[in-house]
């Protein structure tokens, strides 16, 4: 009887804290769930939207490369497949994602060579050709398609040479599927419309590509340069290619810009006059509850013009290495002269030992970072999951935010 009362005692805390532990709550019609998803082998977005429309932007994979990334929670599978299984806990009964969105050709945004393996498919996989192995695909975006030819094939094909032949291959394959390939329109409000219930939402939702190609969209929905002429584009820099959107969801606003840089920090042969595409923006976003850090909060990024202007409340970095964020940059972050919020969240711990202690400590739990917008865009939350477990259980939540 002592033993069994003893056994009891000591597993009770174990029962206390499984009882304790939560998962998200599973999305509802009219909400807006916006997920940054913590591989840390790359950039990665799941967006559902109020009536049910899916969203995936980039999924990166540098496994192999010279950042010598761990995938999270471990090796035992690869990006993709950790994203895939997260869109089904988050998002059960998810079979397509209506758009997927390749913001530039960058591999810690679509994949790299030394990660590809093979498919059923006669073209080798990682990153987001290899989400394509596990879900249908409505319509897929990204800068180039279908000539690649801003400032050439060739520099396109150069930028990520051994992976980019497969990800041709792999956009016939959506084509001949069924699903739609498109280049990103500069300016559009309809590229990334609501699917399922267009109607109810209508006034309340839409999704704003305000930038891409070096190319920013006027009010008025035009596309127009934002580099000087005379300016030599064919040695531009893939980020200067970033493509951004917007979404507005009632009172709530997200900003998403890729690796959109925000300084003349980059390639010591400047090709570019003004480099500083943030402040191109600024007004187009402007005050913005969410943002997704350009560049991964890397020293050409959220510039002082740009914060003062979009005055983020919640700022989220997608970090896969030890300079994601840059110091000075999280420095800025902290600085009180900037108005908003400025609530520091990030997707893993990479760059604690870079940052030291007491800048690191002004972040969040790193995690997948969700933000939560409620219905009618009039109040929302952040929610924290645990990365490093697949259960995915919350570890942080924020109070509700009225809007």
């Amino acid at each position: 009887m002592k033993k069994t009362i003893l056994a009891i005692l000591l597993a009770l805390p174990l029962l206390l804290s499984a009882q304790q532990k939560k998962t998200l709550p599973v999305w509802q019609e009219g909400y807006l769930d916006i997920h940054n998803v913590a591989t840390a082998c790359g950039d990665c977005t799941f967006i559902k939207m109020p009536d049910g429309t899916t969203m995936l932007i980039d999924a990166g994979d540098m496994r192999g490369s010279s950042w010598n990334v761990r995938c999270l929670p471990d090796d035992s599978r690869t990006p993709a497949q950790w994203i895939a299984r997260y869109i089904s806990r988050v998002a059960p009964g998810t079979e397509t994602l209506d758009y997927v969105f390749l913001t530039h050709l960058h591999p810690d945004h679509c994949g790299n060579g030394r990660a590809l393996r093979d498919s059923d498919h006669g073209y080798k996989v990682c990153g987001i050709t290899e989400v394509g192995e596990y879900f249908k695909i409505g319509k897929m975006v990204d800068r180039g398609y279908p000539t690649y030819d801003l400032p050439s094939k060739e520099y396109c094909l150069n930028l990520n040479k051994a992976f980019f032949p497969h990800y041709l291959k792999f956009l016939e394959r959506v084509s001949s599927e069924g699903g739609t390939v498109e280049r990103f329109k500069v300016g559009s409000r309809g590229q990334f419309a609501l699917l399922h219930d267009p109607a109810s939402y209508k006034g309340l939702y839409e999704v704003f590509n305000i930038a891409g190609n070096a190319l920013k969209a006027t009010v008025k929905g035009k596309a127009v340069k934002m580099y000087a002429p005379g300016d030599d584009v064919s040695k531009f820099d893939e980020n200067m290619f970033s493509c951004a959107i917007r979404i507005r969801y009632g009172n709530f606003v997200y900003y998403n810009g890729g690796d959109l840089p925000g300084n003349n920090y980059g390639p010591k042969k400047r090709a570019a006059h003004n480099r500083d595409y943030e402040s191109e923006i600024a007004d187009l976003i402007g005050h913005a509850n969410a943002v997704k850090a350009d560049h991964h909060g890397w020293k050409d990024s959220c510039n002082p013009n740009f914060l003062w202007k979009v005055r983020p409340d919640v700022i989220v970095i997608q970090a896969s290495q030890e300079r994601h964020p840059w110091v000075e940059t999280a420095q800025r972050f902290c600085d009180p002269q900037y108005p908003g919020e400025m609530q520091l969240y990030i997707t893993s711990d990479r760059s604690r030992k870079q940052l030291g202690e007491e800048l690191y400590s002004k972040f969040h739990t790193p995690g997948h970072i969700v933000f939560r917008v409620y219905p009618g865009g009039e109040n929302w939350q952040v929610f924290v999951l645990d990365a490093n477990d697949p259960q995915n259980w919350i570890i942080e939540e924020s109070e509700l935010k009225q809007l």
